[in-house]
């Protein structure tokens, strides 16, 4: 074990569903041991594998913020984001909390926007995407105009909910609840924050949502985006809870060539010089969350990750989405 890992004030991980428990794995490995749990809703037993990782847990915010925590990890649905984010403004931890940011876009939020910038703290929301290398390796080709100026861009993400933990009944989980921050749209807003990574800020959009088949959930089990980004590109992007197999690919078509990445098969296509350019990244895509974690903790420096602002402009692009498929029109930013 690592003594340089280990911290007089506690980490505190607030939820301990699947996203809890991969941040706790992850700590554990990394060489941590005063790692605090607030658990908020299954209080079954833990596994033993679990609990040996475990230095105190807690059922109370008053017992689990008293323990002075100075890193703070949200996994809770995102409807609760909001409160943690505070409570641990109030004691000065550094945070990271899982994506989207917030429920919904809000003015209130500005002041935390405020306080961010004026104490320079350490906030991570959780898209681990930023820090997968051929997300990078895309980046560096655009930077460096390899293949010309990107024109346009396509997206998609899916995956049919009632597969996730099958042991329980998916129409309790959050995704699909929209009072928790459910819906797609939120739940899977990678692609989303890869395209403003990518592209960066966002002109107009559109988006269409739907029930497609999913009948008896109050949010959208399908939604299709159209993102213009100031500087021309444009983005499409299809999220869904329907596909029979899980998805996760983009397509980006430049002046010189194509980039195609297949997030399943780790695969990427670079069509450049009237020649395909085909390349195998074996990748353990746990090491993304790892990334997230030792930046957090300020082991290793990366630039890469989608800080408090980057976390409140998706939030503010996924409010805006909600506007235009609720009006059916086309939505200008300012």
């Amino acid at each position: 074990m690592n003594k340089n890992n280990i911290f007089k004030r506690p980490i505190l991980i607030i939820g301990l569903g699947s996203i809890g428990k991969r941040h706790l794995r992850n700590l554990h490995n990394l060489g941590h041991r005063n790692i605090n749990v607030l658990r908020l809703f299954n209080k079954n037993p833990l596994e033993i594998s679990y609990r040996k990782k475990i230095s105190q847990i807690y059922t109370s915010d008053k017992d689990a913020f008293g323990s002075n925590p100075k890193y703070v990890i949200i996994c809770v649905p995102t409807s609760l984001h909001r409160k943690y984010v505070a409570k641990s403004f109030e004691i000065n931890a550094q945070i990271l909390c899982e994506i989207p940011l917030y429920h919904n876009y809000s003015k209130y939020d500005l002041r935390f926007k405020k306080k961010f910038s004026f104490k320079n703290k350490i906030f991570v929301n959780g898209f681990n995407f930023r820090f997968h290398p051929i997300l990078l390796k895309i980046k560096n080709i655009i930077k460096n105009n390899e293949i010309g100026k990107p024109l346009f861009s396509k997206f998609h993400f899916g995956e049919k909910i009632n597969n996730i933990h099958t042991w329980e009944n998916f129409k309790s989980r959050y995704e699909v609840r929209k009072e928790l921050g459910g819906g797609v749209t939120r739940t899977s807003s990678h692609e989303i924050d890869m395209a403003y990574f990518l592209f960066g800020k966002i002109k107009s959009l559109y988006c269409d949502k739907k029930n497609l088949k999913i009948k008896d959930i109050n949010c959208e089990d399908f939604v299709q985006i159209n993102l213009n980004h100031l500087n021309g590109v444009n983005s499409t992007i299809i999220l869904d809870f329907i596909s029979n197999t899980y998805t996760r690919k983009m397509e980006i078509y430049f002046s010189k060539g194509i980039i195609e990445w297949n997030f399943n098969n780790s695969n990427i296509n670079i069509f450049k010089n009237n020649k395909w350019y085909k390349k195998n990244y074996k990748y353990d895509f746990n090491l993304t969350y790892i990334d997230e974690i030792k930046c957090l903790l300020k082991i290793k420096k990366n630039n890469n990750y989608s800080n408090f602002n980057d976390g409140m402009y998706i939030q503010k692009i996924i409010h805006k989405l909600d506007s235009s498929s609720k009006e059916g029109k086309k939505i200008k930013l300012r």
